[in-house]
């Protein structure tokens, strides 16, 4: 069981075609694209997207789209896949879930309390999340914490990968290095790094690759298993 409360699932891979066709659509909440897929969006109309970008407004208001946006071509891995895999970390759901898995440490927290939400059993708020959060070697796609009263959850960054083969060494290597440049607090333990693949490509086997990870304090989770919690 997991100290938040949900059950921990076991570690098995996906398959392809189902992890593939997971996915929630989010949508333009206003504008000439309103209505529309945002990954669409990010691919139709660039121009759009960097006007939206230079907006205080749209800084304001909307400020996980207008990190997405901001850094859409600005990296080779920004294609519309990662994007949609990177919007569902919008919904608040998505992410306790994928908290839920890895099950992070956690300490008290005694600060002012933010506004609830209910899912199932929990009680519980999603906070300080980032997309594209700069970290000291590197990009994380996204970081946040848990808050289920009166625990707060060290910060989970997450790595997304739209498929993983045998280069995936080399995904190890930088996923590390960043790891390191987090800065790590006694109370809880650290923060919790992970890499959420859609495919697995790769000949070797999936459980000797996540030992691999799992050695160097990342967990190797497909993204099928976060929907499915």
């Amino acid at each position: 069981m997991s100290r938040w409360g949900g059950r921990k699932r076991s570690r098995r891979p996906a398959s392809t075609a189902t992890a593939a066709t997971s996915g929630q659509t989010y949508l333009m909440p206003f504008g000439k694209w309103s209505g529309t897929p945002v990954q669409d969006v990010l691919v139709a109309d660039r121009a759009y997207c960097t006007w939206l970008c230079a907006q205080p407004w749209f800084r304001n208001d909307y400020p996980q789209l207008h990190a997405l946006f901001s850094q859409n071509g600005a990296a080779p891995r920004a294609t519309p896949a990662h994007n949609a895999m990177q919007l569902r970390y919008l919904d608040d759901r998505w992410c306790l879930r994928l908290a839920l898995m890895l099950d992070p440490p956690s300490f008290r927290y005694d600060g002012p309390e933010p506004p609830l939400q209910a899912y199932g059993q929990h009680r519980y708020a999603i906070v300080n999340r980032e997309l594209e959060a700069q970290a000291g070697g590197g990009w994380w796609d996204v970081r946040f914490q848990l808050y289920v009263p009166p625990l707060l959850s060290e910060r989970v960054l997450v790595e997304l990968k739209t498929s993983i083969g045998d280069e995936w060494p080399e995904v190890l290597r930088q996923v590390k290095r960043r790891n390191q440049g987090e800065d790590r607090f006694d109370r809880a333990g650290g923060p919790m790094a992970c890499v959420v693949v859609r495919s697995w490509d790769s000949t070797n086997h999936w459980a000797s690759v996540a030992q691999a990870f799992q050695s160097e304090h990342i967990t190797l989770i497909s993204e099928a298993w976060i929907g499915a919690v």
